[in-house]
């Protein structure tokens, strides 16, 4: 039963938003075979790639960290806690698609022109934070996380610890946050 119900979400997540109707998320535990590590920073030079998890329901959809060693991803929303480890999520892979970093402030103004295709769920944009950007000696990691524009807040759970900020657009357009700490992921088509 539980197989049936992911392939209906799966080509759900394919389908919704999608104009090349190619899916960007598969069932966590079909992951083997995929390329489902996705670049999310250049640290001194190097990629890190990070496992991307969407918890996807009928009304929203949350992103978060996908943990290999525990097999578990926390969501999380001011309004919602999950910790997954069941499998009943998806890992984004890029088998279809290639993934690009663009700036979270540039995207608010000038969208759709700079970013066309964000990575996206049921009005759920994903957020890479990388809070300790600059910091002198090792490269800090960015966080996965979740902008909810009806809300206007990112959130995400670090560490057994929410992290909530709110007003995020009045806080970007008065410089109360830095333009360059928050990233999102553009999908753009393989050839």
């Amino acid at each position: 039963m539980i197989r049936s119900v992911h392939l209906v979400i799966f080509f759900v997540l394919g389908a919704y938003g999608d104009r090349t109707n190619k899916p960007f998320a598969i069932p966590v535990h079909e992951r083997e075979g995929h390329a489902y590590r996705i670049p999310t920073d250049n640290l001194r030079e190097h990629l890190n790639f990070t496992s991307i998890a969407l918890y996807a329901t009928q009304n929203s959809g949350l992103f978060a960290e996908y943990n290999e060693k525990t097999h578990c991803a926390e969501f999380y929303t001011p309004r919602t806690y999950e910790k997954k480890c069941d499998g009943i999520f998806f890992l984004l892979h890029s088998d279809h698609y290639k993934y690009t970093r663009y700036p979270f402030k540039q995207y608010l103004v000038n969208r759709p022109r700079g970013c066309a295709d964000p990575l996206q769920y049921r009005g759920t944009l994903l957020i890479l934070d990388k809070p300790d950007r600059i910091v002198t000696g090792f490269p800090k990691p960015k966080y996965i996380g979740n902008f909810i524009e009806r809300d206007n807040t990112i959130s995400y759970y670090l560490n057994g610890k929410p992290v909530v900020i709110e007003l995020v657009t009045k806080k970007m357009a008065e410089e109360l946050l830095p333009g360059d700490r928050f990233e999102i992921l553009c999908k753009v088509p393989r050839n």
